[in-house]
């Protein structure tokens, strides 16, 4: 560095920017390969240091990598590897990722609303949905996230319309915010047009639109309709299992979500056939994940209904257990309580 000109060390910054971009979209952050996992913690290792989240603030690197908001330009590559290692972070479940994340794109956000007079575009949509999300995971804080999203929703709907892909995806997390309030009436319409969205958008068995049908299932659960829940679970159960391993982590949790709406319309034997179904897909061995534990306490609740005997010191071990594992995810954990 110190032999460089001050114009020389600009163009360096510009090109290491450009390269990491390019490396970055070898491994989308929907890929669950090995590699691409890989790729990404090294991305991890060099995204502070680049300089990415503060790239905006630098006009000449900026003159050099093109116009930020333009596709096609490094710039715009550059803010989307931004997105992308914040998404990486938020999925990574390290929660020191996470609040690094987190407050990585709070600023970052504020730079591009910044440039943008306060319009945000399709990454700064995306970007808003993280911090959303992050604010929710991290923080536990429902109020802000729903604040969070509920201006990117008003903006995209604005903007891109309400059935514009990103504006649906915005959406979906926005329902989620509603639901994790307890503002059911609000979030059921919001899950029903964001599923119905997705399904013409993508068809009815991409992921999106299945995990928009697994929110739709919880919504209409939570708002007195357990018949509707199990319906529309046991067509997303199905569009998964003709996509899916048994092994994928949806799967798996799809499996398991048919047997707690089985069990709480009263469809007990059914609903032991699929509980013991998913406890065989998550295993008996030493390890305790969560899937696993979420699987025998749905299983010790439904056992008891059925009349048999589950210790009290059972169950409390595995609530006790699943708590220490699952300490994000409380809601689940509620769900699962008789």
């Amino acid at each position: 560095k110190a032999m460089l000109t001050p114009a020389e060390l600009t163009a360096r910054r510009a090109d290491v920017l450009a390269a990491l971009a390019t490396v970055a979209e070898g491994a989308p952050t929907s890929s669950s390969s090995n590699l691409s996992k890989a790729i990404r913690v090294e991305l991890q290792r060099h995204f502070r240091h680049s300089g990415a989240d503060a790239f905006t603030d630098n006009a000449e690197v900026l003159r050099l990598l093109g116009r930020a908001d333009e596709p096609g330009t490094d710039a715009f590559r550059v803010r989307r590897w931004v997105v992308e290692q914040v998404t990486y972070a938020r999925h990574s479940g390290e929660r020191h990722l996470m609040r690094e994340a987190l407050d990585i794109a709070t600023a970052v956000e504020q730079r591009w609303l910044q440039r943008s007079y306060q319009e945000p575009d399709a990454l700064g949509y995306r970007l808003s949905h993280q911090i959303g999300s992050l604010t929710f995971e991290v923080n536990t804080d429902p109020e802000r996230a729903l604040g969070i999203d509920d201006r990117a929703l008003f903006h995209a709907r604005r903007q891109l319309g309400r059935e514009h892909p990103r504006t649906l995806l915005l959406s979906m997390g926005y329902g989620s915010d509603l639901r994790s309030l307890g503002r059911y009436e609000q979030a059921l319409p919001e899950a029903e047009s964001t599923w119905y969205g997705l399904c013409r958008a993508f068809g009815g068995e991409h992921p999106y639109s299945l995990a928009a049908g697994t929110n739709l299932a919880v919504s209409r659960f939570l708002s007195g309709d357990h018949a509707g829940a199990l319906e529309l679970q046991r067509r997303c159960h199905a569009s998964r299992q003709r996509v899916l391993r048994r092994a994928d982590p949806w799967f798996r949790s799809s499996l398991r979500r048919l047997g707690f709406y089985l069990r709480e319309t009263g469809e007990l034997p059914e609903a032991m056939s699929v509980l013991q179904e998913a406890r065989g897909i998550t295993g008996s061995g030493r390890r305790l994940d969560r899937e696993r534990l979420l699987v025998q306490a749905a299983l010790d609740i439904l056992t008891r209904r059925m009349g048999s005997e589950v210790s009290i010191a059972t169950s409390a071990r595995t609530l006790h257990d699943l708590a220490e594992r699952s300490e994000e995810h409380t809601s689940e954990l509620q769900s699962n309580h008789d």
